[in-house]
């Protein structure tokens, strides 16, 4: 009678300590792709913050560790491309040169291109373009 009790608390023991907690849904997994690219040669300089503050610099071969990205600035981004809607903002015109925005939130995703000798996205789109570069340096 006694080995059934302890058989049945390690039982318990094991649904407990191997139970997965749920994801925090205030805090979805992003992530951003930012960058600029083109012309002649077609290569890209690619750029990627994800949802825990890295940010990296990719190339054809390899991914390059730049910095931990603080929380703050984070949220200042994400915030201002809620506000813009920007998962919804559709815009592509492509040139010889462009620069773009990736977003990957959960499981949607838009991609934004645009080219400064044609026709430019809206404001917020080049602020926070500029915010996600100004992380870089």
């Amino acid at each position: 009678m006694l080995n059934n009790k302890y058989v049945f608390l390690f039982c318990i023991f094991l649904f407990l300590t191997c139970c997965k907690t749920s994801e925090n849904s205030s805090n979805p997994q992003f992530e951003i792709s930012f960058g600029s690219g083109g012309g002649f040669t077609g290569k890209y300089i690619v750029y990627k913050l994800n949802s825990n503050g890295d940010l990296n610099k990719t190339s054809e071969n390899e991914i390059l560790f730049i910095k931990k990205v603080e929380p703050s600035k984070i949220k200042l981004i994400l915030d201002e491309i809620k506000k813009e809607n920007l998962l919804d903002y559709k815009f592509n015109v492509p040139g010889n040169l462009n620069k773009f925005i990736e977003i990957k939130v959960g499981k949607e995703t838009t991609k934004i291109l645009w080219s400064n000798s044609t026709k430019i996205p809206k404001e917020s789109v080049i602020s926070i373009f500029d915010k996600l570069n100004s992380l870089i340096k």
